[in-house]
């Protein structure tokens, strides 16, 4: 596995007033203002383990490229491009996630705001490596899945290996997972779900999602959210390009909606986007799908949450 340095010329064609004209290739060998930065993770490996179609390894450029055509809007002084972190057939999974979770740590350290492109959700275990610091770090993960399968880590793993990795440290698990489906996931694996104390509110019950996003953002007891966006949790109209599509997916409106106030609560701490997989997209429409994602999270986000009375 590799990093490979952003690509300076991606957005020399990009009209004024568009992220493509703002964002600013970095390096990580240099220091810059504080700002928000995307990371690619381009991985094939942890879809190949479990048994899907692979192509996610191609979705962080595409994102990025869809991402350049939007109009600017952002809450951040500046927004940057670190590359990717590459992972081939012949590499270590486990490596190159725990070269993300570095990378993502030094980023931090410098006073960034780290934004993740999967990737499949194997991008999450490598992402949380480079956070789990950060004091009463709950999981929001947006998903038809809960991903806590047990074995070789794969794309269905990586919660289930937050939850040992909790266990190890004596750390509490906090999950909660907006959107899973009966029609992708077993008896066991709610029963699982249940065993590991994780939260869950499912894709029918989009009244519900609301009102627990409300209560997300007045929860004195959170100090801290990384927001994971499996882009599975979408209906198939809108997100066709991802391995698990479904006519049952949650309505883009609510999940925007849930974007927006989470990004503006003052807790979110991380956030990745994943599950992008170009190999049966329709016309771009999940790329566009993930970077207006991106960019509505740029735009609304807000600053660390400053609790008057402690939890």
């Amino acid at each position: 596995m590799q990093h490979i340095p952003s690509d300076t010329n991606m957005f020399k064609n990009s009209s004024q007033g568009t992220f493509g004209e703002q964002i600013k290739a970095i390096s990580l060998n240099d220091r810059y203002p504080a700002g928000a930065v995307l990371l690619g993770f381009g991985c094939d490996l942890g879809v190949k383990v479990a048994g899907e179609l692979v192509g996610q390894s191609k979705a962080p450029s595409l994102i990025r490229q869809a991402l350049g055509n939007i109009a600017y809007h952002s809450a951040f002084e500046a927004v940057y491009d670190a590359g990717d972190i590459i992972c081939d057939e012949n590499d270590s999974l486990e490596e190159a996630q725990e070269l993300l979770g570095k990378t993502v740590n030094s980023l931090r350290a410098q006073g960034h705001f780290v934004l993740v492109l999967g990737g499949g959700n194997e991008t999450a275990w490598g992402h949380y490596q480079g956070i789990k610091d950060i004091e009463r770090l709950h999981l929001i993960n947006w998903g038809a899945h809960f991903d806590l399968d047990s074995g070789q880590p794969s794309s269905r793993t990586p919660f289930r290996q937050i939850f040992e990795d909790c266990e190890t440290e004596d750390k509490e698990f906090r999950y909660l997972c907006l959107g899973p489906q009966h029609i992708r996931n077993n008896q066991e694996s709610f029963s699982k779900a249940s065993e590991l104390g994780v939260n869950y509110v499912e894709a029918e019950d989009e009244e519900k999602i609301g009102r627990v996003i409300k209560l997300l953002n007045i929860n004195k007891a959170a100090h801290a959210y990384y927001i994971s966006l499996c882009l599975d949790v979408f209906s198939n109209a809108v997100a066709p390009g991802v391995n698990a599509s479904s006519p049952l997916g949650v309505r883009a409106n609510i999940i925007f909606d849930g974007i927006r106030q989470l990004a503006a609560s003052g807790k979110a701490k991380a956030f990745d986007v994943l599950e992008y997989n170009p190999s049966c997209d329709v016309s771009g429409r999940t790329a566009q799908l993930a970077a207006v994602c991106v960019a509505e999270f740029l735009r609304y986000w807000k600053p660390e949450f400053k609790p008057t009375i402690e939890a």
